[in-house]
């Protein structure tokens, strides 16, 4: 009698280690989800922001053109030269905004970023959660540099 008892607690146990490792991967298989979802969001958000950058760059180009002759006609009536400084703002204004709608933009900062993750020496973001003692010992050297 204490068999078969015994012999179902263990029945048992095996159905609750099979139903926590049957959890264990379905919350595996939902986090995955969860990021490749996460993922296509903000490739379309990525997609999204481009299409609407080289879509107001037609604008940018038509108010840079107009103001730039504005400028050149200014300089021809009034002979000053000084009536030609927007142009080099525009030109800025301008190629900054080609680059950001036509560019490699996105490709140069997710490069230097990963430059500066992987450097030692430059490493601007500390992973590192920071402690109780290290705020007091902030807070008490704050107080000592203003006493």
């Amino acid at each position: 009698m204490f068999n078969w008892f015994f012999g179902r607690q263990n029945e048992s146990n095996v159905n609750e280690e099979l139903v926590k490792k049957i959890v264990l991967e379905l919350e595996a298989k939902k986090i995955e989800r969860e990021i490749a979802l996460k993922e296509a969001f903000l490739e379309r958000e990525k997609a999204y922001n481009l299409a609407r950058k080289r879509e107001l760059f037609p604008w940018a180009f038509t108010t840079s053109l107009f103001l730039s002759l504005v400028s050149i006609s200014s300089y021809i009536q009034h002979k000053n030269i000084i009536h030609l400084l927007p142009m080099g703002v525009i030109t800025g204004y301008l190629t900054y905004q080609a680059h950001d709608a036509f560019g490699n933009k996105e490709e140069i900062i997710i490069k230097n970023a990963s430059q500066l993750l992987e450097d030692d020496e430059s490493r601007i973001i500390s992973f590192i959660p920071i402690t109780i003692e290290e705020i007091n010992k902030r807070k008490n050297q704050n107080e000592s540099d203003y006493f």
